[in-house]
């Protein structure tokens, strides 16, 4: 087995690359989402193409088109919790500028649907501290003071309030937090931090 005498770390570049870690590997799984969403699509029209070519042989009442028929649907189905995924993870975090602060972001939907330009405000001690227009995929993202309880409400064009957080959310300096919001489905509530 071979060693290396006198070798030199640089620490302060060792500390900057694993800080990176988060966002590379957030562009990996983008990426690969990115490659297999065509490869779905391809798949579904063939299997389209499938049950129309059995059709045409063998009938449009024969079982295998049946069978094929409910495959297809289970795919389509598929695809749309796949498009909701996509959407998810090209959903960039906060780019925090205090110390004292933490990250909320998240997306905006409707039935899985991403809703665009709605306004999203983040409430703490009763003020408004932050607030953002989603984008095309119903992305938001704001900074909120840390260590202080943070209600999310979203509100439409007309000023309506559509949605307004049962209770807040406490974060840590440099905590990010993930939130989904779909205005017909019940709040998804978020995944638990991990004990350190």
């Amino acid at each position: 087995m071979a060693t290396r005498k006198n070798v030199n770390v640089d620490i302060d570049a060792l500390i900057e690359d694993v800080t990176q870690i988060d966002e590379i590997s957030d562009r990996v799984r983008i990426a690969g989402y990115g490659l297999a969403s065509p490869l779905l699509k391809m798949r579904e029209a063939q299997m389209r193409r499938e049950v129309d070519r059995v059709a045409a042989r063998k009938g449009a009442d024969h079982p295998e088109v049946a069978a094929r028929t409910a495959s297809l649907k289970r795919t389509e189905e598929r695809r749309v919790l796949f498009d909701e995924e996509l959407s998810r993870a090209r959903i960039d975090r906060v780019k925090l500028t205090r110390d004292d602060s933490a990250g909320i972001y998240g997306r905006v939907a409707e039935d899985g649907k991403p809703l665009e330009n709605v306004t999203v405000i983040a409430h703490a001690n009763n003020e408004r501290v932050d607030f953002t227009c989603t984008k095309e995929n119903g992305a938001f993202s704001m900074e909120v003071p840390a260590e202080t309880e943070v209600v999310i409400s979203v509100r439409a064009d007309d000023g309506a309030e559509l949605y307004r957080d049962p209770k807040g959310t406490v974060l840590q300096p440099g905590e990010q937090r993930f939130k989904e919001i779909d205005m017909r489905r019940a709040p998804a509530e978020p995944c638990p931090d991990p004990v350190v």
